[in-house]
């Protein structure tokens, strides 16, 4: 099922403008950016879609200003926001992160990937 919701939303982050509502509107619980600050963790499948999402949100201008305006505000992983006040940890384990760091680790994971399908082909 979330295989399919990220594929969903990788294909409305291409295709659709104004889709970088659905991640302002997700500011305040951070359900998708959560559910990435475990990428190293999801299955192959499920790395894939939500790397698609990630790419394609920010092949758009104004998917990439969603992403990266809201990582001026750091949150922690139960969704608060820290206004920078605690360390940055983008490992899963505890502290606060934002989107930008959330991203950089998802593409550092599919660049060091030994699965060949996670890596770009340019």
């Amino acid at each position: 099922m979330k295989v399919k919701l990220f594929r969903l939303f990788a294909h409305c982050a291409l295709h659709r403008s104004g889709f970088s509502a659905i991640l302002c509107s997700d500011r305040r619980e951070n359900i998708i950016m959560c559910h990435l600050r475990g990428f190293d963790k999801l299955g192959v499948e499920e790395q894939k879609a939500a790397a698609l999402f990630l790419v394609h949100l920010s092949s758009r201008a104004e998917g990439r200003t969603a992403l990266f305006y809201l990582s001026r505000s750091q949150w922690t992983a139960n969704g608060t926001e820290n206004g920078g006040s605690a360390p940055s940890s983008s490992n899963g384990v505890g502290g606060s992160t934002d989107n930008a760091h959330i991203s950089a680790d998802a593409a550092r994971h599919c660049l060091t990937s030994y699965n060949p399908c996670m890596k770009v082909k340019i």
